[in-house]
């Protein structure tokens, strides 16, 4: 038996920077249970490369993912296969999949959807295809329509020891089809020139986060769990695509890289044992780190830490549950600049009780923590967070919206969609202008495009945005 694993098309509009991770984990699962997978990243293919890779490899079983954003683009790609060939059993995973399975089910002809964690519900499923099995109410964790009606099996516990997975098919992918996005993410000339020299993949060590973030989706998927590989198991990953692909540089995705500070000081000594010359950049939660760890990371390689600060105004770290204090973030910061790493500091804007003193409170932690880089957003509303229900108890948005080809909305409860883009705008600029004016001048032409998040916007706001600093006015928040 045949099984592809497929990522959706149409969902960069720019060349991705490394393969898709979750599929690559699912074909090297397949693999090592004995069967005939392989995992295509269909990425920039259209209707037409779809079904011509489809015939060309004639699977039984394609797998892919169906997440919020890219929710309309996996249904038709559903439906693409099914117009191929009818009889290849389709299985969707996937966090939207997961939240809304009656949905998926009426918008495509998926066979299975996986709830939660796929590889063991994977391997299950693809057994009783083999045997042509026609009950499956006794696999964990699936859901799947029986006359007219949608069935949700048990949930399937998840896996506590990730070690026992295979590092992901990474073998599937022409490495040379993905961007080297490393020299973006740092500001010293040293590693930027150095960095386009060599070659850099993202991986994923950890699955979860133990916080509760009222906005993440992460628990959508992993709940409030965090599992994570070994140490060994970790640097095993690094150096088998140090040996085998020639990887120098690191992106860890974890969603939160220093839950357990123990095992990233052991990383860092095992990397440094194994005299592994690599640079690394992670995604971590800045009031939990210490100088003992900031120095082993230092050493061992890492560059950049990039924080989910999202506010310096207390109320508002309150409000979205971040279980954090502005004053351990300023201190943590201080010890960052000590040890000598790099930041890029993530801000939300348009919070639950966001207003101008709250945005003047964002702007003044910036200042005082002097963060290398700062990228600022829009709050989004995703299924299955704390944020969408009270959305929905506010009348903002309900289930159905999801049934049409929309981008998940901003919150708009307490800032109208105007006033969100143009704080983003007076955040981001705050910061800009501290580089200087040449540097800001660049990112004014940068990013007039880049911080607006519908096309049809760019005239409308980039006129007010050049009036404001033309005119040298305030930005308008109304």
């Amino acid at each position: 038996m045949k099984i592809l694993f497929l990522s959706v098309p149409f969902t960069w509009a720019i060349n991705p920077e490394t393969p898709p991770i979750g599929i690559a984990d699912l074909s090297a699962v397949a693999k090592k249970s004995g069967y005939n997978a392989k995992a295509i990243d269909m990425w920039k293919y259209n209707e037409a490369q779809v079904k011509e890779a489809i015939k060309k490899e004639a699977p039984d079983v394609i797998g892919t993912s169906c997440m919020t954003t890219e929710r309309f683009s996996s249904y038709k790609l559903v439906k693409w296969v099914k117009e191929v060939n009818p009889k290849i059993k389709v299985i969707v995973g996937g966090s939207h999949a997961s939240c809304f399975p009656e949905q998926v089910f009426k918008l495509s002809p998926a066979d299975v959807i996986v709830m939660g964690e796929g590889e063991e519900t994977m391997l299950e499923l693809l057994d009783a295809f083999e045997k042509d099995k026609t009950d499956l109410s006794n696999i964990k964790g699936i859901a799947f329509m029986k006359n007219g009606k949608l069935v949700k099996t048990e949930p399937r516990p998840f896996i506590k020891n990730l070690d026992k997975l295979p590092f992901p098919a990474y073998e599937d992918f022409d490495l040379k089809n993905y961007v080297n996005r490393f020299p973006d993410d740092t500001t010293n000339p040293k590693y930027k020139k150095l960095f386009k020299k060599l070659k850099g993949i993202s991986v994923m060590t950890s699955r979860g986060c133990p916080w509760r973030c009222a906005f993440c989706s992460i628990t959508t998927s992993w709940k409030r769990t965090w599992r994570a590989r070994s140490p060994k198991n970790t640097v095993d990953l690094i150096e088998h695509l140090y040996k085998n692909f020639g990887i120098r540089m690191f992106n860890f995705f974890d969603d939160n890289f220093n839950v357990d500070n123990r095992r990233v000081i052991e990383i860092c000594r095992e990397i440094i044992k194994r005299k592994l010359k690599i640079y690394w950049n992670v995604q971590a939660r800045v009031d939990t780190l210490n100088e003992e760890t900031l120095r082993w990371m230092k050493k061992a390689g890492c560059y950049l830490i990039r924080f989910g600060v999202e506010s310096g105004s207390q109320t508002i770290l309150d409000n979205l549950q971040k279980d954090a204090r502005v004053e351990s973030i300023i201190k943590v910061f201080k010890i960052i600049k000590k040890v000598g790493l790099e930041s890029n500091v993530h801000i939300i804007v348009g919070n639950p009780g966001e207003n101008e003193k709250t945005i003047n409170e964002t702007i003044n932690l910036i200042k005082i923590v002097k963060p290398d880089m700062v990228s600022t957003f829009g709050l989004f509303i995703l299924p299955g967070t704390p944020l969408y229900e009270r959305a929905k108890k506010e009348g903002l948005i309900d289930d159905n919206y999801w049934q049409k080809d929309s981008e998940p909305p901003l919150y708009t409860g307490s800032l109208t969609e105007d006033q969100i883009r143009m704080y983003v705008y007076k955040i981001q600029s705050s910061f800009e202008k501290g580089k200087g004016t040449l540097n800001y001048i660049k990112y004014l032409a940068r990013n007039i495009k880049a911080r607006i998040n519908r096309p049809g916007d760019i005239l409308k706001y980039g006129i007010k945005i050049l009036k404001t600093e033309l005119l040298k006015k305030p930005v308008a928040s109304s």
